[in-house]
């Protein structure tokens, strides 16, 4: 069972590379972006999005301590190409009184929510006007409100209406628990 996981975790993995080179050239071609520039810009302001006091305040019940070491942990994952996995395996060695459920949430949902907002700002920075749309994994275990929410198109500076609250982007740390812990949702980009 263990390879199998690791087998789904790397094809996911070339999946989400492969879709930046792809939406890099896509963009090259609109606006003379080279798909290197859009993968590193990508990747840049996913680790800013880390380091945000937001995605730091989200994991609770934690000392001051372990919530550095859980940030510190989950951008050296982002940085070696770990994926969810591997990250959470650096969290569970930095903090070794994190259990192995906890911190593959944690990095499960920080490294889904770094992510999606490295796409939607390289995206922006493209100049392109464009739009975004929520993307929802569709199986059993995806939540009613983000299945409702698959195929929705919104403008790129809008957010995502959910009932009772807004998300820029899945697994926006400015929503509610329920609402992006463990969500596996993710954005399409289209060109205006």
């Amino acid at each position: 069972m263990p390879e199998h996981k690791a087998r789904i975790e790397a094809i996911v993995s070339e999946s989400a590379q492969a879709a930046v080179v792809a939406g890099g050239k896509q963009v090259k071609a609109f606006n003379g972006l080279e798909a290197k520039d859009f993968a590193e810009t990508f990747a840049m302001w996913a680790l800013r999005y880390i380091a945000q006091e937001a995605v730091r305040r989200r994991i609770v019940n934690i000392t001051e301590t372990t919530r550095a070491q859980i940030v510190a942990g989950v951008t050296r994952g982002w940085d070696e190409g770990l994926g969810q996995d591997g990250t959470a395996r650096i969290l569970r060695e930095m903090t070794p009184g994190l259990a192995r459920q906890r911190s593959a949430v944690i990095a499960r949902t920080e490294v889904h929510g770094a992510a999606n907002y490295g796409a939607i700002v390289a995206a922006k920075e493209t100049g392109l006007e464009m739009g975004k749309t929520w993307i929802a994994v569709e199986d059993h275990r995806t939540r009613p409100d983000h299945a409702d929410m698959n195929g929705t198109r919104v403008a790129m500076d809008d957010t995502f209406a959910f009932p009772g609250y807004d998300l820029a982007f899945p697994g926006d740390p400015n929503g509610p628990p329920e609402g992006v812990v463990n969500c596996r949702c993710v954005l399409a980009f289209d060109v205006v």
